[in-house]
């Protein structure tokens, strides 16, 4: 009888557990990268991190290109939410032709909500119903578009600009990018 009334409040327990969810990590995508890598420089566990964890879908991970070529992309999918790194050459980005043209763009569309980082060039947070951080150097833009809802206890706005801060390096030129594990 009495092992019947501990399993009984231990499902009771358990119940109430999954019955309330859980909240994501609090703790912002860091600023800084590193392995392992989901695409060519794309932090793993900054991306996991930033879904709160969630399974990825099968087709993460699947880039194009890379870095510094025109047109490199990688997605990674959870559920309904999902995360894309991509940078095109200035006169691809949709943005402008100059990086002149495109910071001008960039900041009467974020209200001057620019990104602080030690790299070359300019970012911008631009928030239209999703997180988007972009950032402008050396004749490429590259984007952190978020989609969909976040995880619950999640600033995506952060995790945006901390995960693009994170990957400056090699999206301006300094450093090569790491390929992928």
């Amino acid at each position: 009888m009495r092992r019947c009334r501990r399993l009984v409040l231990a499902g009771t327990l358990l119940g109430a557990l999954v019955a309330t969810g859980c909240t994501a990590d609090p703790e912002p995508v860091p600023r800084t990268a590193g392995s392992p890598w989901l695409c060519s420089g794309v932090p793993r566990d900054s991306i996991d991190l930033a879904l709160g964890g969630a399974e990825l879908d099968e087709d993460s991970g699947q880039g194009s290109l890379g870095w510094r070529d025109d047109g490199f992309d990688c997605a990674a999918q959870a559920g309904d939410s999902t995360i894309l790194v991509a940078q095109q050459t200035v006169l691809n980005s949709g943005y402008g032709s100059t990086e002149e043209e495109i910071v001008e763009t960039l900041e009467a569309s974020s209200d001057g909500r620019r990104i602080d980082a030690d790299a070359p060039g300019r970012g911008y947070l631009v928030e239209e119903g999703q997180a988007v951080a972009v950032w402008v150097c050396t004749g490429f833009v590259t984007r952190v578009s978020f989609f969909g809802e976040p995880p619950r206890g999640r600033d995506w706005s952060e995790d945006a600009v901390n995960l693009l801060v994170s990957m400056l390096p090699w999206a301006c030129g300094e450093e090569d990018a790491p390929p992928t594990d």
